[in-house]
């Protein structure tokens, strides 16, 4: 009896159990499948990222049976879950991990594919999407930023979300995610934060080959600083928030003539904005 409200909620719904969420399956069929996320949603991952799918299944007039989950990338094809039942509902929480594609590919849209069947050999399928960003690919890079004293008047500051635009720190004060702070002549440099960014110092990272997951690594392995003193040239700074964000590389310090002259010159592999 338990079964009864439920099921007659869906066939009032989904005129004859329909799976509901995908527009593409029009044919009335015994079997119900609803996925959350819905459709609509297409979330875009690390490779390595895990992610939850919700699975309700429910059959008209017998058991559910058998659930099967099929990925689709530049991989080839996978079996992710193909296991039975013996109900006439079911739910079912996936913890779907992000697949890691070779060297070749940057990103891909991956299908899960996921069908249901009964024990009367009914059955229904819906598909999820995923945008997945190989880990392993290596990270570009931003070149030719400079940032002077800000008692100098002149720019100081950067945003992690865009590294190339400097600006003064004065000026706004709540995008400050890095700026330098030194002495007149930079004999002394630091990078500060307004927005408690944290840094690590790795000079042993192989920057030239930086990976997502290489600059992840080093930022969950470390101690973090909200502060980095003594800046140097071909100093190696893995920087982040909650997670990492990218790498500086200080490939320059000028500390003569004008102020104007006088700088630090870094570039910049980025993980993420935010």
């Amino acid at each position: 009896m338990k079964y009864i409200f439920p099921l007659l909620l869906l066939i009032i719904t989904c005129a004859g159990l329909i799976s509901c969420d995908d527009e593409k399956n029009l044919e009335p069929t015994e079997v119900a499948i609803f996925v959350n996320p819905p459709l609509s949603r297409v979330d875009t991952v690390t490779s390595g990222t895990h992610l939850a799918f919700t699975i309700e299944m429910y059959s008209k007039s017998s058991q559910i049976n058998r659930l099967q989950v099929v990925e689709l990338s530049p991989n080839g094809v996978r079996t992710v879950v193909d296991e039975t039942f013996s109900e006439n509902t079911r739910d079912y929480l996936l913890d779907y991990v992000a697949p890691q594609f070779d060297n070749a590919t940057d990103s891909a849209k991956v299908t899960l594919r996921m069908t249901a069947w009964d024990k009367a050999g009914a059955s229904n399928k819906v598909e999820r999407y995923v945008i997945v960003k190989n880990s392993q690919v290596l990270v570009g890079e931003y070149t030719g930023i400079v940032l002077h004293r800000g008692e100098d008047g002149l720019n100081d500051a950067i945003n992690l979300g865009d590294p190339t635009q400097t600006f003064r720190s004065a000026k706004y004060p709540d995008d400050v995610d890095l700026k330098i702070v030194a002495d007149e002549n930079y004999q002394n440099v630091s990078f500060i934060s307004n927005t408690q960014t944290r840094f690590v110092r790795y000079n042993d990272f192989n920057y030239s080959a930086a990976t997502v997951s290489s600059i992840q690594n080093i930022f969950d392995s470390s101690k973090l600083q909200y502060q980095i003193d003594d800046i140097r040239i071909n100093d190696i700074i893995i920087v982040g928030h909650e997670k990492a964000q990218g790498v500086f590389f200080v490939s320059n310090i000028v500390r003569s003539g004008s102020p104007e002259e006088k700088s630090v010159q870094l570039s910049y592999k980025m993980v993420s904005a935010k």
